[in-house]
């Protein structure tokens, strides 16, 4: 019976999954030796999240998917200096979804997922207390206005997420957080110049900031040896692609589609293995190997692109231009 849990003080490990109870209880703080607690499939419970989970002093690891729960996600004290990992994913019945200032409180959070859970508001600042962070997935929800400067202060994140929401500004500050591997900023609403700081992260693997408002040049990332997956489509985009980037080692997967970048089409490495320029009416190019032409929806395309996979996509051979 969960409600004679409290009863059991040295608990230090809780997991209710896939259970028929319609309430947590509310005297869940008397756990104050609980470690891990995992709230995970319960349909049934149509209450609110226990508060009293922001004030276990000694919780490590926080598990709250797929459940039914409504109200928002709860407070956490400063007290809970132990949090490693928070997980709250796919509960979409939650009524006032915020991301709680005192997300802040836990300095020692390595883990932070908060995915699908149609969260609203602004990202807070505070997140930027979290600098032992590694891991931060707020994607798929309804998140708006800019993302903190203050995310700079995640230095040892490796892996950042901030995609499928309503975010409207990028700041230079992410150049600050170098040890990231994977961006992931896509289906935005985020405006204006990409950072050039972004150039200044050299661990940077995968940068994925498709599907959303960017104007002006593609900056220069030839700094960025590890990157192999670059999506920058469905922006707005402007000017010529960079002839640096043909110097990105390791690159394997560039979508440059639906932009309005116009010139010369430059030499690509031969890593590539998928790429899409289409709808980008402005760019030109001419084979110089042969007299072979080949063209993205009109845009010539150097010869060596016939062995790629080449996404959206309409190919003609022999274009006299």
């Amino acid at each position: 019976n969960v409600d004679e849990l409290v009863y059991f003080i040295n608990l230090e490990n809780l997991e209710i999954i896939g259970s028929k109870i319609t309430k947590i209880p509310d005297d869940l703080d008397k756990l104050t030796k609980l470690k891990k607690l995992v709230i995970r499939q319960n349909n049934s419970i149509i209450s609110e999240i226990p508060s009293e989970i922001g004030e276990l002093p000694l919780l490590e690891n926080l598990e709250v998917n797929s459940n039914s729960f409504i109200g928002k996600i709860p407070e956490f004290s400063s007290s809970m200096t132990k949090m490693k990992n928070i997980s709250i994913l796919n509960n979409s019945k939650l009524t006032s979804p915020t991301i709680p200032t005192s997300i802040g409180n836990l300095v020692n959070l390595e883990s932070l997922r908060l995915t699908n859970n149609k969260l609203t508001g602004s990202i807070p600042s505070s997140i930027g207390n979290l600098t032992k962070l590694k891991t931060l997935y707020l994607n798929n929800n309804l998140l708006t206005g800019e993302i903190p400067s203050s995310i700079g202060n995640l230095s040892l994140a490796i892996e950042i997420d901030l995609s499928g929401n309503k975010l409207t500004s990028l700041p230079t500050t992410i150049g600050n957080a170098a040890n990231l591997e994977y961006l992931n900023l896509g289906d935005n609403e985020l405006s204006g110049s990409i950072p050039n700081e972004i150039g200044n992260l050299y661990n940077l693997e995968s940068l994925l900031l498709s599907v959303n408002k960017f104007s002006g040049g593609i900056p220069n990332l030839e700094n960025l040896d590890s990157l192999s997956v670059l999506l920058l489509s469905g922006n707005m985009l402007t000017g010529a692609i960079p002839a640096t980037i043909k110097n990105m080692a390791n690159i394997q997967n560039i979508a440059l589609n639906n932009n309005q970048l116009e010139g010369d089409i430059p030499e690509f490495p031969n890593t590539l293995t998928v790429f899409n320029l289409s709808n980008n009416p402005g760019l030109r190019g001419k084979t110089k190997e042969s007299k072979l032409c080949l063209t993205f929806n009109g845009n010539p395309l150097p010869k060596i692109f016939t062995d790629l996979v080449i996404l959206n996509t309409a190919i003609e051979n022999n274009c006299d231009y």
